[in-house]
């Protein structure tokens, strides 16, 4: 559990840790474990083999990341029961955002947060076009509106660790698709 606390990895709280975890498992089993052949041939003589060391080793991998997750689902569980987040809280803000996560960048701390969506995205613009540190007050908005627990204001802000505004930040725009064109790339698949 602890290296789970220790990950500081967003999670979403319905069980898939990240966005893309379970389609790249889902994605592994078919490639390397499933009974489908892998488009090259020589790939498929070589998994088709049980005691081929890849497969055998894809399916330790594919093994290690479901206990991870596993671990991760009960240690948000742990915390948010102890931060007496109940799952009809949990539920009404799924059913409001559509989407709510998990960020522990600790033993300790918990945050909950969600994406920013289009309307709120244009709103924040709008309201700090041409003012002066405008991406600064722009990140510290997202932030204040997008975490839902604990909830910060610039008091508990200026009390927290110097990176944590960054970092949620970050993880909040990310999860809003504000993706790297390298990151998005990634996620390009040719039919």
């Amino acid at each position: 559990m602890e290296e789970a606390a220790n990950a500081g990895v967003a999670t979403n709280t319905d069980v898939s840790i990240e966005p893309d975890l379970e389609e790249i498992m889902a994605q592994v089993e078919q490639n390397y474990v499933g009974d489908e052949e892998p488009a090259e041939s020589g790939e498929a003589e070589m998994l088709s083999d049980p005691e081929d060391p890849l497969r055998e080793q894809a399916q330790q991998e594919l093994h290690q990341m479901r206990v991870l997750m596993d671990e991760r689902k009960k240690y948000v569980e742990e915390l948010l029961g102890k931060n007496d987040i109940s799952s009809e809280l949990m539920d009404q803000w799924k059913r409001q955002y559509k989407s709510v996560y998990s960020f522990i960048p600790n033993e300790e701390d918990l945050y909950l947060w969600r994406p920013v969506y289009k309307t709120e995205w244009d709103m924040i613009q709008r309201n700090f076009a041409n003012k002066e540190n405008a991406e600064q007050k722009m990140r510290e908005t997202v932030v204040k509106r997008c975490v839902l627990f604990p909830k910060l204001t610039d008091a508990t802000l200026s009390k927290s660790r110097a990176g944590l505004l960054d970092v949620l930040s970050n993880i909040i725009m990310e999860g809003s698709y504000f993706f790297s064109v390298e990151r998005a790339l990634q996620m390009v698949v040719e039919l």
